[in-house]
């Protein structure tokens, strides 16, 4: 089978998000998927990645879930609802320096960075985990 074939028939949707659910900084591109989930891509180059993952094959929804984009000085914001990410432009690759979201979490609110632990995280898939099924 011709790997043309198989990205075919292992990927069917359509894994390029809708243009009004993007925005561009530079090398960094942010994607709103859903209020409660955010693509983040940095390339060097400029060339961003659309072809589809396991994880989310389908990008592209009509209509784009809401949000608001704006730039104060050097750092932009995108407000969901529920999520407020803060990007502070021409900083380079994604760091906690430059990057955070915020969001609320059973009542609290909380901030992520890049690189910030997550002990409940198993670092595997959920099949290969024990006494799941499938």
């Amino acid at each position: 089978m011709s790997s043309e074939l198989f990205e075919r028939i292992r990927f069917r949707g359509n894994p390029e998000a809708n243009p009004q659910s993007i925005v561009i900084s530079e090398n960094a591109r942010f994607t709103v998927l859903a209020p409660r989930l955010l693509r983040l891509e940095w390339a060097e180059n400029g060339a961003f990645e659309d072809r589809g993952s396991y994880a989310f094959p389908t990008r592209y929804r009509e209509p784009a879930p809401h949000f608001t984009s704006r730039v104060e000085g050097e750092e932009l914001q995108i407000n969901t609802g529920a999520l407020q990410l803060c990007y502070r432009q021409g900083r380079g690759r994604f760091t906690a320096e430059n990057l955070n979201i915020t969001f609320e979490l059973h009542g609290e609110r909380q901030t992520w960075h890049p690189g910030d632990a997550n002990p409940q995280n198993l670092r595997g898939t959920r099949r290969t985990l024990d006494q799941c099924n499938g």
